[in-house]
């Protein structure tokens, strides 16, 4: 069984196989005969001499409706996709390196003990790029809208954010959020109209290096209420950069769709920011 959700797609393998759906639904095999099917392959294959995938092989063999989640800028990889009328979107990321191939961390998202933020699942990848931006870094801002505009011109159907979530996913590992210099100034301008933190970002940040290793941070009423109001504050600076960005591009691009992925279909504010997407769904759930 494969199965579809309201506003997200999902995906099925290491090729994704996906398609939209009005309703929440099961889809048996003999039921298939004219759903929309989206293809993505992260690059178009094979990449090289050894690569045993065939993106056009794929193709051929599943007749996809469109190409999704796709990391490419190649002009004759694209030109493929238009020749054959077939739409895709392409993506772009929280690690758009901003120094040739490589992300340096006055663009990034700095954690409080100063280090730059790379995802757990990416810490042991071989990249160049491993730091995720941060939103509230008007470089970091600057850079992501130039890329988005570029990809745009290249003549997608749609954009796609792959881990939208920025300065907030930091919230899921105890950290709390960014505390770039860009960050801390901003947030001192939040609390002064938003909050009533008692305590500054310096108190905040002393108190989670302190209790790091301990499973609850400190007890203390103020501090809690500062983590609380920094989490919140981090993840409106997300929506802030989504919205803006978004718009910017399409200024000049107002028929293009902005798609984003999500964990197990966990639709969040953040990502109704978004048109739609990928739902990254646990194997455990596929034919539940």
């Amino acid at each position: 069984l494969i199965y579809a959700m309201s506003k997200i797609v999902c995906y099925v393998g290491v090729i994704l196989l996906a398609f939209s759906c009005s309703i929440y639904t099961k889809i048996n095999k003999s039921d298939q005969k004219g759903m929309k099917y989206s293809l993505s392959s992260r690059s178009f294959h094979p990449i090289n001499n050894h690569d045993p995938q065939s993106t056009m092989d794929v193709i051929h063999k599943l007749n996809p409706k469109r190409i999704d989640w796709t990391y490419t800028k190649k002009h004759s990889f694209l030109e493929i996709y238009q020749k054959m009328n077939l739409p895709y979107s392409l993506t772009i990321n929280p690690q758009v390196r901003d120094s040739l191939v490589y992300t340096t961390k006055k663009y990034r998202i700095i954690d409080y003990n100063g280090v730059a933020y790379t995802a757990p699942w990416m810490k042991n990848w071989k990249q160049k790029n491993p730091y995720w931006g941060c939103v509230n870094n008007p470089f970091f801002y600057q850079l992501f809208l130039e890329q988005g505009i570029y990809l745009a011109s290249l003549k997608p159907y749609a954009i796609m954010v792959d881990d939208a979530m920025f300065n907030a996913r930091l919230k899921w590992e105890e950290k709390v959020g960014c505390f770039c210099t860009h960050c801390e100034l901003k947030f001192e301008n939040y609390n002064t109209k938003n909050y009533k933190t008692v305590d500054g970002v310096k108190t905040l940040k002393k108190a989670l290096r302190k209790n790091e290793m301990q499973k609850e941070l400190v007890q203390n009423k103020n501090i809690q209420k500062a983590i609380q109001d920094y989490i919140e504050f981090q993840e409106k600076s997300v929506l802030e950069f989504l919205t803006k960005w978004k718009e910017e591009i399409r200024k000049k691009y107002p028929q293009l769709i902005f798609l984003t992925n999500n964990f197990n279909g966990n639709w969040n504010e953040i990502y109704q920011v978004f048109d739609g997407g990928m739902a990254e769904l646990n194997k455990k759930y596929v034919n539940n």
